[in-house]
């Protein structure tokens, strides 16, 4: 078994292939940016009941995209593939035709948990822009995050008014 504590994180380094890699690069941004929202997500999915198969599948995903950042992801059927963006874009269109106009506050306890998602994954986003910029990041995988923030806010409203 691997030791937990390495004490490369006391120099402001981590590992990533047995390389260290300082903690302050985009990568380990990007990478600490889905840790974050993969723990809101196990929030959301403590209260959703029967969307928790939905949730479970992007958290896969989003596993397999900070493998496939870090490099480690080398099996092609576990990356995020233009079909994943098709049924999110299918799941959005279902869910989105009573969506307002206008500004929603969520108090719906699994309607909050979903818009904390949604508020990571904006933030995920914008490490992630700099990744694809600089074509360390394929961009499918750019527009499922992009297209994530859209589903969590309509599951939001989903739940929030019943519809």
């Amino acid at each position: 078994m691997a030791k937990v504590t390495t004490k490369v994180g006391d120099f402001g380094c981590t590992h990533i292939h047995d390389a260290k890699i300082p903690k302050d690069s985009e990568v380990i941004d990007a990478i600490g940016a889905i840790d974050e929202l993969q723990s809101a997500l196990d929030m959301a999915r403590l209260h959703c009941g029967t969307d928790v198969k939905l949730l479970e599948r992007i958290q896969d995903k989003l596993r397999f995209m900070a493998g496939e950042i870090a490099g480690y992801i080398t099996d092609e059927s576990m990356l995020v593939e233009k079909k994943d963006i098709d049924d999110m874009e299918e799941a959005i269109d279902e869910l989105s035709y009573v969506i307002p106009n206008k500004f929603v506050r969520f108090s719906h306890p699994i309607s909050v948990y979903l818009n904390e998602a949604r508020v990571r994954t904006r933030a995920l986003e914008r490490k992630a822009v700099k990744l694809l910029r600089s074509d360390r990041l394929r961009e499918t995988v750019y527009k499922y995050i992009n297209r994530l923030s859209d589903l969590f806010f309509v599951l939001s409203y989903k739940f929030e008014f019943g519809q």
